[in-house]
């Protein structure tokens, strides 16, 4: 009975990561100016939205006002080892700056909301939030700030612990928040 109430959140959150949402890579007719051309707005620098009580737009001057952690990860990429040293914000933190919409009054009911990541490309991944959780999980996932040393244009997740770097999200632009368990 507890496998078949988790059956449906769960394709639901498989649903969304197959479903990456990037654009059919078509070039616009000739004469053509793309939308995006036509409207220019400012783009915050990461997006929070979804199941938080507080839908928020941090820019990196945001992000750098909150406490800052350095972590050294090796993960493989295409095969290769990789070391790098990151800092920025925790994830955790950044998640906590516009708060889950949680149930005081249940027991462990951050337990039920998982985070996508999404890049500014559409690229997409998956941390649940009892994962990064210090309680639970204790994975300390960075929104990272600098790689390196060098910043970063854009703020790149960071998952340490996994084998490979599939969930390090570069060019990280929003984090939608889902509650599987509604």
């Amino acid at each position: 009975m507890r496998l078949s109430r988790l059956v449906l959140p769960l394709t639901i959150l498989a649903a969304l990561v197959v479903a990456p949402g990037v654009a059919s890579g078509q070039e616009p007719a000739a004469g053509t100016a793309p939308a995006a051309a036509a409207q220019p707005r400012v783009k915050p620098s990461l997006r929070i939205i979804g199941a938080v009580t507080a839908r928020r737009d941090l820019s990196l001057t945001d992000l750098r006002a909150l406490p800052q952690q350095t972590q050294t990860v090796t993960y493989a990429a295409s095969g290769t080892p990789v070391t790098a040293t990151f800092t920025g914000p925790s994830l955790t933190d950044v998640l906590a700056s516009a708060g889950l919409r949680t149930d005081p009054a249940v027991k462990n009911d951050s337990l039920r909301f998982a985070v996508l990541a999404i890049a500014s490309d559409g690229y997409q991944a998956v941390v649940s939030a009892g994962e990064v959780d210090p309680g639970f999980g204790g994975t300390q996932s960075l929104v990272a700030l600098t790689q390196d040393g060098t910043p970063l244009a854009q703020p790149r997740l960071t998952v340490p612990g996994d084998a490979k770097g599939g969930r390090y999200v570069s060019d990280l632009a929003t984090l939608r928040v889902y509650d599987l368990g509604r």
